[in-house]
């Protein structure tokens, strides 16, 4: 099984003839096997289409017989709503930023809202508002200030995001307003590395990892074994764990061990990649050398 890397860098909104040139540019490489994250659902139906087999890094609804995906984020959301309710005062109300944003993307984020929603059904008291956003950063506080300026809420005693980023840009957007009650809880979802450093510091109250490492290896495994034939089930599951200001340290450490052997495995990668390019051009030559040498002999060439 051979292992390519392809980096294409689309704007968040890409247009249809971006999405289109996309499409055509993968199909030319005659992949059996893609894994990605975040393509816009045209190049995903023209893929599936032409008999390419996704691999999916992200969540998602599609039902298709060559798509697989991670899953678990209704889980995810779940964990933090259940940490998030343990903590709530009588009363409470919480902002939920993120999701159900019509996008060119697949995903929006429908597991994660109704996993915590959930965590909340035995407790009526407490008030949950959702600002509806796209992933980005500025997407979620671009929407909470449109928000905050058309609803004028009372101050929240929570925030719950979909994914870190989101519930930083309502951390920051509510505290601009004077919308954040002090010692409000944070909590969002993947574990990035700023969001560890926002709960060491004391600025986030918890994420809910959805480690990166274990997801690339997983994700891998099942593309190689897709590629080989193999029998894989559909779904692959997302490894979860809940990061508080008792485990951060120990998490921190172990995602900058992870992201200290990347170059060396990209590096490993490319030689490996550059040796079997090398020795095709190398073949390539001997065959075109020999085939000039037989025409000579049979006096087709000068």
């Amino acid at each position: 099984v051979e292992l390519g890397i392809l980096h294409e860098d689309l704007p968040y909104e890409p247009s249809d003839e971006a999405e289109i040139a996309l499409l055509e540019e993968l199909l030319a490489l005659k992949f059996k096997v893609l894994i990605h994250w975040g393509m816009p659902s045209l190049v995903i139906n023209g893929l599936l289409q032409a008999g390419v087999a996704l691999v999916h890094l992200a969540e998602t609804s599609l039902e298709h017989p060559l798509s697989y995906s991670p899953t678990g984020l209704y889980d995810a959301a779940y964990m933090a709503g259940k940490y998030m309710a343990g903590l709530m005062p009588e009363n409470a109300r919480i902002l939920l930023v993120g999701g159900m944003r019509s996008s060119r993307r697949a995903e929006v984020g429908l597991s994660r809202v109704n996993g915590f929603l959930q965590a909340f059904k035995t407790l009526p008291g407490i008030t949950i508002e959702h600002a509806q956003t796209g992933w980005a950063y500025t997407n979620g506080y671009d929407t909470v200030m449109e928000f905050l300026s058309t609803t004028c809420p009372e101050p929240f005693d929570g925030v719950f995001g979909l994914s870190d980023s989101l519930v930083m840009a309502a951390q920051d957007a509510l505290s601009h307003n004077g919308k954040l009650k002090p010692g409000a809880i944070i909590v969002g979802i993947n574990g990035d590395p700023f969001a560890l450093t926002a709960i060491a510091s004391g600025k986030m109250t918890a994420t809910v990892e959805t480690s990166a490492t274990e997801l690339g290896h997983d994700a891998v495994d099942v593309a190689s074994r897709i590629a080989r034939g193999e029998s894989v089930p559909k779904y692959y599951p997302y490894r979860l764990r809940l990061v508080t200001s008792e485990n951060v340290h120990q998490v921190a450490a172990e995602k900058l061990f992870s992201i200290a052997e990347l170059p060396t495995r990209v590096i490993g990668l490319d030689r490996r990649i550059n040796n079997k390019r090398y020795l095709q051009l190398k073949t390539s030559l001997e065959i075109n050398r020999r085939v000039g040498d037989i025409l000579k002999l049979v006096g087709l060439t000068g």
